[in-house]
C-alpha cells in the first residue's frame, strides 16, 4: 500500500498535517514578557485533570495550559467555546491571586507559526 503515512520521524508531515488542521493557521501560545507562571501552577490551576495523568508530560501540560488560560482570557473566544463557568472561575481565581504587582487582562500571547 502507498501514500500512507507511517513514519513517525517525518516532522514535516506533522507539521504540514497540523497547519491544514489549524484553523487560522497554526499558532503557539507564550507568556507576555515579565510574567512568571510555571508549568506548576498551570498543572495546579489550569489544567489539574491532564496534570495528574500525565504528571511527566511537561509540555503537554505547559501547551493545554497556555492555551486553556488565553481562552479563559479572553472574553470574546470563551463565549464562542462556551467553557464552563466553574473552570472559567477556577482559572480566573488563581490568575487574580498570583503575586505580581500588575497583571494584564490577557496573559497569554498567540505567535503563528509558519510551516
Amino acid at each position: 500500500m502507498t501514500g500512507v503515512y507511517i513514519d513517525p520521524e517525518d516532522v514535516y508531515a506533522d507539521a504540514m498535517c497540523a497547519s491544514k488542521l489549524a484553523l487560522g493557521g497554526p499558532i503557539k501560545y507564550v507568556l507576555k514578557e515579565g510574567l512568571q507562571i510555571s508549568t506548576q501552577w498551570l498543572g495546579e490551576n489550569v489544567v489539574p485533570s491532564i496534570a495528574r495523568r500525565y504528571s511527566q508530560d511537561e509540555g503537554l501540560i505547559c501547551n493545554l495550559g497556555l492555551a486553556l488560560l488565553w481562552l479563559v482570557c479572553d472574553d470574546e473566544a470563551k463565549d464562542d467555546l462556551q467553557v464552563p463557568n466553574s473552570i472559567v472561575e477556577q482559572v480566573k481565581t488563581a490568575y487574580d491571586e498570583l503575586p505580581v504587582a500588575e497583571k494584564p487582562q490577557q496573559p497569554v500571547v498567540k505567535v503563528p507559526l509558519h510551516v
